[in-house]
């Protein structure tokens, strides 16, 4: 069995960091994720890095001066993109808690804004019907993955 290879070294970023990364399978160096490649050292800063801005999500979708900015339920730019976006950032949480929270409160927000104001006009998937669907219908459960759907939305790494 031959080693498999990932090499970015020919293709140096702005900041100079490259990375080869090499694994017994495909599957193994697919796999990796950010955590497996990571030096601890850097690595504890940056879990430190990623709390503050899950807190920082989750405060942002609890504080009604900040959702009052919301006004349709749409996926683009209203309550069904909030409620994927912070499905996305639960489900890769390292304390999901507070996101998962703030994921009931923004499910209940976009239910709330549909009541109030009504699905919009267009049936479109990002500022109509079919993406707030898609929303609605794929309401995560409990250790639940994301659905795949969403890819187009570019909220994974």
């Amino acid at each position: 069995m031959s080693r498999k290879f990932i090499d970015c070294r020919a293709f140096p970023s702005e900041m100079n960091c490259t990375i080869a990364l090499s694994a017994d399978s495909e599957a193994e160096l697919l796999g990796m994720d950010f955590q497996s490649i990571t030096h601890p050292d850097d690595l504890a800063h940056d879990q430190e890095m990623m709390r503050t801005a899950e807190r920082a999500l989750a405060g942002c979708i609890l504080d009604p001066q900040v959702t009052s900015l919301l006004t349709d339920a749409s996926l683009c730019h209203g309550w069904a993109g909030v409620v994927q976006a912070l499905w996305r950032a639960a489900s890769d949480a390292l304390d999901p808690g507070p996101l998962q929270a703030a994921l009931r409160t923004a499910r209940r927000g976009m239910e709330d804004q549909l009541t109030r104001i009504g699905p919009p006009a267009s049936g479109g998937l990002l500022e109509g019907t079919s993406g707030i669907q898609l929303a609605q219908n794929d309401l995560p459960q409990a250790g639940s993955e994301p659905p795949a759907w969403d890819a187009c939305l570019l909220l994974t790494m």
